[in-house]
């Protein structure tokens, strides 16, 4: 078993194609947009590793076929605004191997540690929707937006010695199955539109994209501040963000919420 750095093209292309052929006849595994997976770990094409010094690991069998992989990243603006050594790792996947996955691990840490990290968390993918592992209901299909995995990666951690940082919660429910908004919604909207008469709902306008997603860059560094994990949004990630949701965004489901004419909330629906 080996462990290399990804510097060719064939090497990428290995990097990006593991996860299909791990999991493929997995029922819950969607994979992604191919077209913008090359991208998503170049400097060039994502804003995130943009500002960060990264590595990308393949794990090699003794075929010389790859069986896992990993990114250990360096944020500096995140560290910078907490004031901390922190490192990441991303875009974990492995075979059912422990022996690799903790090779793996190990690996990353050791990066990591060399450029003066002095605490890891992860998964946290420098794609800006996709963190954590899976850790209920991995025998349902995913949500978009978030992660799926197979539930021994969340051992590989833990047997590593990773404790848990945080729960992200994802909520369903299942309007054909008779779910609906509850009545305090439509009276608190009635409200709003009597108390706030220069309050305005109107659909994301796919003409004035970037006017919108300047909007929604500055509306989400106000709301989500508090947030566990926040770091402010730069305006390329939040562009590069609704450049991707063109390929499959429906404009009827995108909704902006504007105040004399001012934008102060905004709604994303995905079909």
């Amino acid at each position: 078993m080996d462990i290399i750095r990804v510097r060719s093209r064939s090497e990428l292309r290995s990097f990006i194609r593991l996860p299909a052929r791990l999991h493929h006849g997995s029922p819950q595994y969607i994979p992604p947009l191919w077209m913008e997976e090359r991208n998503n770990y170049t400097s060039r094409g994502n804003p995130i590793l943009a500002n960060s010094e990264f590595e990308l690991f393949l794990v090699l069998d003794a075929g010389g076929q790859s069986i896992g992989r990993a990114i250990a990243y360096i944020d500096w603006k995140y560290n910078a605004y907490y004031r901390s050594r922190t490192g990441f790792f991303g875009s974990f996947e492995c075979a059912n191997d422990p022996e690799a996955a903790s090779a793996l691990i190990r690996t990353c840490e050791a990066w990591l540690r060399d450029r003066g990290m002095e605490s890891v968390l992860g998964p946290i993918h420098p794609i800006a929707e996709d963190w954590g592992f899976v850790l209920e209901g991995g025998d349902r299909d995913p949500v978009y937006l978030s992660p799926w995995n197979p539930a021994r990666y969340h051992d590989y951690f833990t047997g590593a010695g990773y404790t848990k940082a945080k729960d992200l919660l994802v909520y369903e429910a299942d309007i054909l199955k008779g779910y609906r908004l509850p009545d305090r919604y439509a009276e608190l909207y009635d409200r709003f539109m009597k108390q706030y008469p220069g309050l305005r709902i109107r659909r994301l306008d796919m003409r004035r994209i970037r006017v919108d997603a300047r909007a929604i860059w500055e509306i989400s560094n106000v709301a989500l501040a508090d947030n566990w994990g926040y770091v402010p949004l730069e305006l390329p990630v939040m562009e590069d963000m609704l450049r991707k949701l063109r390929l499959i965004v429906d404009p009827d489901a995108v909704w902006m919420a504007e105040y004399n004419g001012r934008p102060v909330g905004f709604c994303l629906g995905f079909p």
